[in-house]
């Protein structure tokens, strides 16, 4: 009886080949990975800033200044009807002042899409990190996220995170900001 080599020249050829394609497959698995996304920058920190705010049909500008999360000032500098409207937020409240006169009411008393509320809103939500989803586009990181008043869109200059405009599309807001430093 004659014996038969189990490995032949064509057995070694065909385990030879699948060995490469195997290994083949393998690398280019994973080489492929998705494009990662820009690591959020860090906004859970104080600034000051001039914003341009358009929201629907009015036109304002106002100085705001953000001390840490949920602690914000900001004061109408423009239209003449706003403007020396002050507002102060802190802890859940808001103080109104307007030429010496104040008065203080819950931040759950105000209208669910107030300006102010809805700027610090989008800005507090993005500065946790929660929620969030930052792409690189052109120049620009973007950040978009929700909050209760709608979706919103933020715009970060990457070489020094300060942020360039907030958009919320669904109350027809777009404030841009000039002049930002972090404190």
């Amino acid at each position: 009886m004659k014996k038969t080599a189990f490995f032949t020249l064509s057995t070694l050829r065909k385990i030879t080949i699948c060995i490469l394609l195997i290994v083949l497959s393998l690398s280019i698995l994973t080489s492929c990975k998705g494009k990662d996304s820009p690591t959020p920058p860090d906004l859970n920190r104080g600034f000051t800033c001039n914003a341009d705010i358009n929201y629907g049909d009015l036109s304002a500008t106002a100085e705001i200044k953000r001390t840490g999360a949920g602690v914000w000032d900001l004061k109408f500098t423009s239209p003449k009807n706003l403007k020396d409207i002050s507002l102060s937020y802190s802890e859940g409240d808001v103080k109104v002042g307007y030429k010496g006169f104040s008065f203080s009411i819950s931040e759950s008393a105000l209208p669910i899409k107030a300006i102010a509320s809805s700027i610090i809103g989008a800005i507090d939500n993005a500065a946790t990190q929660s929620g969030i989803d930052v792409k690189s586009s052109g120049d620009d990181f973007i950040i978009n996220g929700k909050t209760d008043v709608g979706n919103y869109i933020l715009t970060i200059n990457p070489e020094d995170d300060t942020v360039i405009s907030v958009s919320i599309p669904d109350i027809d807001l777009l404030v841009t900001f000039d002049s930002f430093t972090f404190n």
